[in-house]
């Protein structure tokens, strides 16, 4: 291993460094462990929380390592590949290794001593797992729990980011129906969308951009097709932004012709829902309230049909936590992003979903996604 420690800190400032003491210190605090290690995995199935830790904007990191001790330092354990991005990006210290036996001999040096290790479990690949056991003979736990707690408020800089992420998604919202014709395919739709985000500065897509035409906008999770477009039909599209590793989420439902009474019926259940949810969606409230609240009004004449959660938490994530559905324990806070996203779904008809990112206050919550919601027939 080329070895030698450097330290990572020169370039980065105090605010950056209490952002990283911030989230490690909330880690530790729900978590009964004396130090915790977070191994990177492979593209694309990387981990969110060693990017949270780090703060490291750019770059891949692939199998690089964080060890955070508690009351102690924390390391960046990672190759030749990276370590300029590493040096200037994190205030974490860093130390370059080139070979697997000299990661190895660093991470048993850098948990000496240690006897509780917390593990970032739901990301931990079973090969890691069990080159950690062979290095550690520390007891290992998973604490992904304290990692999605510390994860779920979001800071200044996490919220400016997401703020972006949505400015990107609701402008290419915007710019969208001008693009739909009669005769293109759901596929040419959804990498339009894509192709807008990109235009509009984002860094990546969050997901592959949903986009499904008439009947198939009954599906949630549609998969773009070549089923081509047609008149007076529902254009149900679903698609977020990345902006400095966080992610926006907006679904927009439209009418490409002239929307029956069935439609316009649908859309504006879905709409009152959407509206009324907001009003509880709050800090101190449950997201189980809010979730009640708009299924109750579609109930009145759809009953049925609203079949998922009513949101999730976003972050680094487009899924990054908790969730508001009827049967979930998920209190509000202040500072947490999450989605407000009733629907409709009829097979052999459609389905209508409007969902907005928004951020949790003490009073109605702020939506990010800032573009129409109103019925529009194109």
């Amino acid at each position: 291993m080329s070895s030698g420690a450097s330290s990572g800190t020169d370039n980065t400032d105090t605010a950056v460094k209490h952002a990283m003491k911030e989230r490690i210190r909330k880690i530790f605090s729900s978590s009964n462990v004396d130090a915790f290690v977070i191994v990177n995995g492979s593209y694309p199935s990387l981990d969110p929380n060693f990017f949270h830790v780090s703060g490291i904007l750019s770059g891949v990191f692939e199998h690089s390592i964080i060890i955070a001790r508690k009351n102690g330092k924390a390391t960046l354990l990672t190759s030749r590949l990276e370590k300029d991005i590493a040096r200037k990006e994190t205030a974490l210290d860093v130390q370059v290794f080139g070979s697997k036996e000299a990661g190895e001999a660093a991470v048993r040096n850098l948990l000496s001593g240690v006897k509780t290790v917390g593990l970032s479990g739901s990301y931990l690949s079973y090969t890691d797992y069990n080159r950690l056991c062979s290095v550690i003979k520390a007891e290992m736990k998973d604490i992904t729990p304290a990692f999605a707690r510390a994860r779920s408020i979001k800071d200044g800089k996490e919220i400016k980011a997401i703020e972006e992420a949505c400015r990107i998604s609701a402008r290419a919202a915007e710019e969208f129906p001008a693009c739909l014709k009669e005769g293109v395919t759901e596929r040419d739709m959804s990498a339009k969308l894509a192709e807008l985000q990109y235009e509009m500065g984002a860094t990546n897509i969050a997901f592959p951009p949903i986009v499904a035409f008439g009947g198939n906008a009954s599906r949630p999770h549609h998969t773009a097709s070549l089923r081509k477009l047609k008149k007076n039909e529902f254009v149900l599209i679903d698609f977020g932004a990345e902006y400095m590793r966080y992610a926006s989420d907006l679904s927009r439902t439209f009418i490409f012709g002239r929307a029956s009474g069935k439609m316009k019926s649908m859309y504006a259940a879905v709409k009152e829902a959407q509206d009324a949810a907001m009003d509880v969606i709050k800090d101190g409230a449950n997201g189980s309230d809010a979730d009640r609240e708009a299924r109750k009004i579609i109930d009145r004449n759809f009953k049925g049909t609203f079949i998922h959660s009513l949101g999730h938490e976003v972050g680094l994530e487009i899924h990054d936590g908790g969730v508001l559905g009827t049967n979930s324990n998920f209190p509000l806070k202040k500072n947490m992003v999450v989605t407000n996203e009733p629907g409709i779904y009829i097979p052999g008809i459609g389905g209508v979903r409007i969902e907005d990112t928004v951020l949790v206050g003490k009073g109605r919550p702020k939506i990010l996604t800032k573009c129409s919601s109103e019925l529009q027939e194109i």
